[in-house]
């Protein structure tokens, strides 16, 4: 999962990130050896921040989702209603913008879930060693 996560969802991985990555995440790139690590096999592999993000939603440029879907669904275009208007850079702005500063409980609830599995881990490795090693137990 966290190899899809980089290649098709980099801004959550970003999210995911916020509490070891520091206020580097706020910026354009940061680095974490560790996450680098894990993410793209290389520690020295900058990690992208949300301004990092927000400029690749400027190079989207000015074409509408009416302009767009015109082009290659011109059928669904009586189902976007207010969106017709709207811009993809504008969206996608707007979508990096409101995750910004949900970044911080999102990436809390990633590290108590993956804590969780440590501990779930740890949990299932001692009930088999307590299984498989017996103490006898003695009547009198």
């Amino acid at each position: 999962m966290g190899d899809v996560v980089v290649a098709y969802q980099p801004l959550k991985f970003t999210s995911l990130t916020t509490l070891t990555g520091g206020p580097g995440v706020y910026g354009y790139e940061y680095y974490d050896p560790v996450e680098a690590l894990f993410a793209y096999g290389n520690p020295y592999h900058p990690l992208y921040g949300f301004q990092y993000y927000l400029s690749q939603c400027r190079a989207l440029g000015n074409i509408t989702f009416g302009q767009l879907y015109g082009e290659l669904d011109p059928g669904m275009l009586k189902y976007l209603g207010p969106l017709a208007n709207v811009t993809l850079a504008q969206n996608c702005e707007a979508a990096v913008l409101s995750l910004e500063p949900l970044a911080p409980l999102v990436s809390a609830f990633y590290y108590t879930m993956i804590g969780a599995g440590i501990l779930l881990a740890i949990a299932a490795v001692l009930a088999l060693f307590t299984y498989l090693v017996r103490v006898p137990a003695y009547r009198r």
